[in-house]
């Protein structure tokens, strides 16, 4: 908050004012233009000195600062102005976020939909022959196969969005949540040619069973898609006092480096068109990074093109609320 008069010089401010702009001693006195000499600040003060309501988001060292200003006025004239400035940062990378993660969903449900209504518009105008009905049977199966896994992802990521969901947290065995991704992997990495190993023993963590399962299985899942073949997963446990970490190694395709920070964005997708085709619907690590988040745990990657990929997962072994 910050109180100046009809000669742009601060009467007043609080401590919160001074942070914002990074000053570091009270510049009560002086101009107000000395905290920001931006053309549109300039403008704002200018706006509510002239008698008029002033609001605007500032770009303020890499933070969004919506200022909303309002004139004092006794009598008929303009003594000064009230200037109130919110960071809005987090709010707007919020709404930012939704509006793309909705066009992306419209985006990602609209091309199966699309592929299944023209085979069956085909199918249905008799212009397929018969021998080759299998065929397009099975491509709008695949085309609704993948429709569904988007949609369980879109429903999975909701759910861990919303603050309020009250999980249990129980004694978990590490090996066992592992052992059973492969189990449910096994069938995939055999048709890919992709080996499947685990280096560790029995370790119990306190934690959300499904969000582990959850975390686990989309890091192992992704390390099988983008595999070559005769290659491998591996899963190597170890702990130490307060502490488990789950390390998942492939010999795939690796992440380019420019990438590598962009992975866990929700639809990000580092090469769209082998995604499409081995059906990634780019939303399991972004599952991974917010499961594991839930979990109070950190997820760091380690990737080099052409030589595979190593996520690495570190979880408290006890939960603090």
């Amino acid at each position: 908050l910050i109180v100046i008069d009809k000669y742009t010089m601060i009467l007043s401010a609080n401590s919160s004012a001074w942070s914002l702009f990074r000053v570091d001693k009270v510049s009560q006195g002086e101009s107000v233009y000395c905290l920001d000499r931006a053309e549109d600040f300039r403008h704002a003060i200018e706006q509510v000195l002239g008698g008029e309501h002033a609001e605007l988001i500032l770009k303020l060292n890499g933070s969004d600062i919506q200022l909303i200003a309002n004139p004092v006025i006794r009598g008929q004239k303009t003594e000064g102005a009230v200037i109130l400035l919110v960071n809005v940062t987090e709010k707007l990378e919020r709404e930012n976020l939704r509006r793309e993660f909705s066009a992306n969903v419209s985006h990602e449900l609209k091309t199966p939909l699309t592929s299944i209504s023209g085979f069956a518009e085909i199918m249905q105008d008799g212009l397929v022959r018969e021998e080759d009905i299998p065929q397009f049977a099975g491509r709008i199966y695949k085309e609704s196969q993948r429709l569904l896994q988007l949609v369980e992802d879109v429903i999975q990521i909701s759910q861990l969005d919303e603050e309020k969901t009250s999980y249990t947290w129980e004694p978990v065995d590490v090996y066992q949540v592992c052992k059973n991704a492969f189990e449910s992997l096994k069938e995939k990495a055999q048709s890919m040619n992709v080996h499947l190993y685990i280096c560790g023993d029995s370790m119990k963590m306190e934690a959300v069973r499904t969000l582990l399962e959850e975390a686990v299985y989309n890091v192992c899942d992704n390390a099988i898609k983008y595999n070559r073949n005769d290659g491998s997963v591996s899963i190597f446990l170890t702990q130490t006092a307060h502490e488990i970490q789950i390390v998942v190694k492939d010999t795939g395709v690796g992440i380019p480096r420019e990438d590598q920070d962009r992975v866990f964005e929700r639809f990000y997708r580092v090469d769209k068109s082998h995604s499409k085709e081995i059906g990634g619907t780019g939303l399991g690590l972004s599952i991974v990074k917010h499961a594991v988040g839930t979990l109070k745990g950190s997820v760091i990657l380690q990737s080099e093109e052409g030589c595979g990929t190593e996520i690495c997962m570190k979880f408290p072994k006890t939960h603090v609320e």
